[in-house]
C-alpha cells in the first residue's frame, strides 16, 4: 500500500470529521518555539515530493507509528516515553478484537487474511499503532534538557465530541459457523449422495477460493502481516482437485492420498488450534469441523469404490 503526506487545513479536517460523527480529541505540545520549528522543518522536508510516499504497514508504518517516530526523531535520548499498562500484555490480534467487538463481519476478515505474526505480544513502543495508544503514552512522556524535565503535552481539549459507546447491533457472527456445521451433520444423517456433494463442492468452491486469496496475500504482497498465515491449513486452494474428483467421480488411490492427507492435517488442527501459535477466529472452528466430516466421508467412500474395483 503506498500511501503519501498531505497537508489539510485544520477547519476542513475537523469539518470532515464532524460530517462523519466521528470525535476529535487535541493534545497541546508543551514545547518551546525552536522545537517547534524543529518539527515544522521535519515535516516539511518529509512533504517535498521525493520524500512524501511511503509503504503503508498494517503494525509498523502507518499514521499513529509516524507521530512517534517524528517525535523520536527530533527529541532522541531527551524523551522519556510515558508507559502503558497494556505493555506486553495483549497481542496484536487482541488488541484489534477489542477494537472491532462492535463490527463481528471485520474482525472476521481481518482474522482471516492476517496471519500469525500478529500473535505477539505488543510492547510499549509498538503500542502506538493505534491512536488511543499513542494519545495515552504521550500523556506520561517527558522531556528533558540541560537537566530540566517537562511533560510533553501540557493541556488536552475535545474539539469534537466521540460517539464512543454506541454499540452495535450485533457482538457474535460464530452462529454461522455452527449453522454450516448443522447442515453437514443432518445430510450425512440424511445419506442422501446427491445433495451432500453438491453442499460439499459448494463449501469446498468457496474455501479454495478464500486459500487462492490468502496465498496471494502470503506470497504476492510485501504486507508482513499476511505472511505465515495457519489459516491456509483449512481454507486451501488444494480442495479444488477433491472438487474435480467429486463431480467427475475420479476415485482412485491418488484421490485417497490426497484426502488422507489433508483429513489428518484438519484433524491435527482440531486437536491442537489451542496451542498453535495463531488464534482461530471462533466463526471457523465449526467451519473446520465441518471439513473433517466431509473429507471422513469422502475417504470411506473413496475405499468403497478402490475396493469393489480390486475385487
Amino acid at each position: 500500500l503506498n500511501y503519501y503526506m498531505g497537508i489539510q487545513n485544520t477547519v476542513n479536517f475537523l469539518r470532515e470529521y464532524s460530517y462523519n460523527k466521528r470525535g476529535v480529541r487535541e493534545q497541546i505540545l508543551n514545547l518551546t518555539i525552536s522545537e517547534k520549528n524543529e518539527i515544522i522543518e521535519f515535516i516539511s522536508i518529509n512533504n517535498l515530493p521525493e520524500n512524501r510516499n511511503y509503504k503503508y504497514e498494517f503494525f509498523y508504518d502507518n499514521c499513529s507509528t509516524r507521530i512517534r517516530d517524528l517525535l523520536s526523531s527530533i527529541f532522541k535520548s531527551s524523551i522519556t516515553w510515558g508507559n502503558h499498562p497494556s505493555k506486553n500484555k495483549f497481542t496484536f490480534r487482541e488488541i484489534i478484537h477489542k477494537n472491532l467487538t462492535p463490527q463481528p463481519w471485520l474482525m472476521l476478515g481481518i482474522d482471516l487474511v492476517l496471519g500469525k505474526r500478529i500473535d505477539q505480544l505488543v510492547n510499549n513502543k509498538n503500542l502506538m499503532f493505534l491512536p488511543e495508544y499513542l494519545e495515552a503514552i504521550l500523556d506520561s512522556t517527558k522531556i528533558t534538557t540541560m537537566d530540566k524535565s517537562k511533560t510533553l503535552i501540557s493541556n488536552k481539549k475535545i474539539l469534537i465530541p466521540s460517539n464512543e459507546g454506541k454499540s452495535p447491533n450485533i457482538s457474535s457472527i460464530a452462529i454461522y459457523g455452527w449453522i454450516i456445521l448443522i447442515i453437514t451433520l443432518l445430510l450425512l444423517f440424511l445419506k442422501n449422495d446427491r445433495i451432500f456433494n453438491i453442499w460439499s463442492c459448494v463449501l469446498l468452491t468457496f474455501l479454495s477460493l478464500l486459500g487462492i486469496l490468502l496465498c496471494f496475500m502470503w506470497f504476492g504482497t510485501d504486507h508482513q502481516a499476511t505472511k505465515y498465515n495457519s489459516n491456509v491449513l483449512w481454507a486451501n486452494p488444494s480442495y479444488l482437485f477433491l472438487i474435480w474428483v467429486i463431480i467427475f467421480k475420479k476415485w482412485n488411490k491418488y484421490s485417497l492420498v490426497f484426502i488422507y492427507v489433508i483429513g489428518i492435517g484438519l484433524l491435527t488442527t482440531i486437536l491442537f488450534w489451542f496451542g498453535m501459535v495463531q488464534e482461530f477466529n471462533p466463526t471457523i472452528k465449526p467451519i473446520i469441523i465441518s471439513l473433517a466430516l466431509i473429507f471422513y466421508y469422502y475417504f470411506r467412500k473413496n475405499k468403497f469404490v478402490i475396493y469393489n474395483e480390486n475385487s
